[in-house]
């Protein structure tokens, strides 16, 4: 329940939650992963605190962030920006994901996401240990590292480093009682829920499975997406034009509160016989379409596909087309 509103709090205020809050900051509040990242030290080149409830952290564009558990550097040079996902925190995935592949004659980055979450085995392991910390034992709320496990990692004696590079079925092996990973997580008691014995190393939690944190940062990579896109609109959202109608129409892409600008757009008709593609106009956020339906009636859709400034990500909204003697007026 303190979780929960704390995290109400945090959502509605965004103010103190990051840990250097204060009604004076006006550095901008960005989110880690998108049910976050709870615990986590974080520093930009103006700003430094503690990773709210919500994940959230403070920054000025064009900052770069290094994320800290205790002492343990996590990841270092990540652009600043408002949602951070699992890959962000390996800032060299960024050119291979802003090129994508081309899936239907589309640019998408979704097929690079899925191959990097597999392959990349620091990443994969990095989560593996911060989901392990959770307090609720549960990804699927996100990560909250409650403070007296922050306190007990702080005072934990790192004698050899973390190797967060192994092999995923290396990292966590339990049955290797030495390897610093498992002695980490071992030494820290969570007293509650099945963790009943503090006393003994060997009864605390173990490193989570590769398959959780995969699961997790697709889950994770997934939502983003699909928030940023909820976010986007067209108007109009469809279009009715005249059998005869031979003019030019265009449809403009929208975000609520106009929050974010359009980098690139593409286009496709999925019936080429009823409409046609004009022109594509991102600076004005714009695609201009035609009919060349030689029926009096027909149907068809356009896919919009937008990339937005300072992001990699490809979100697809779809426009349909009706072709009608008598069009309905929107």
């Amino acid at each position: 329940m303190k979780r929960f509103i704390s995290m109400i709090m945090c959502a509605s205020l965004l103010t103190g939650c990051g840990g250097d809050g204060g009604s004076g900051n006006d550095a901008q509040v960005g989110y880690l992963t998108f049910h976050g990242i709870r615990g986590l030290s974080y520093e930009t080149q103006s700003q430094s605190g503690i990773t709210g409830p919500l994940g959230e952290f403070r920054y000025y564009p064009g900052e770069t962030l290094t994320f800290r558990l205790g002492s343990i550097i996590l990841a270092k040079d990540v652009p600043a920006k408002e949602r951070l996902s699992p890959l962000d925190l390996e800032p060299a995935h960024e050119a291979e994901l802003r090129h994508g592949v081309m899936v239907d004659g589309l640019s998408t980055h979704k097929p690079v996401e899925s191959e990097l979450v597999l392959s990349d085995h620091y990443l994969i392991n990095v989560y593996r240990l911060l989901l392990s910390l959770d307090a609720d034992d549960n990804e699927k709320t996100g990560v909250f590292i409650r403070d007296e496990i922050l306190d007990e990692i702080a005072a934990y004696p790192i004698e050899e480093p973390i190797n967060f590079h192994k092999v995923p079925s290396d990292f966590g092996n339990r049955e290797i009682i030495t390897a610093p990973e498992n002695l980490f997580v071992w030494a820290l008691c969570f007293r509650i829920h099945s963790d009943r014995n503090c006393t003994n190393p060997y009864a605390g939690r173990n490193i989570k499975q590769e398959g959780t944190a995969t699961s997790y940062m697709q889950a994770q990579l997934d939502i983003i997406s699909d928030a940023m896109s909820a976010n986007l609109y067209l108007s109009p959202y469809a279009f009715e034009i005249g059998s005869n109608d031979r003019s030019l129409h265009t449809v403009t892409i929208r975000s609520h509160n106009n929050k974010w600008r359009v980098a690139e757009i593409e286009a496709i008709s999925h019936d080429d016989s009823v409409v046609a593609i004009h022109s594509i106009d991102p600076a004005n956020q714009q695609v201009t379409f035609y009919n060349v339906s030689t029926e009096a009636e027909a149907e068809t859709k356009l896919t919009i596909n937008i990339r937005l400034e300072g992001d990699y990500r490809w979100l697809q909204k779809p426009l349909s087309v009706r072709i009608h003697p008598n069009p309905i007026k929107r």
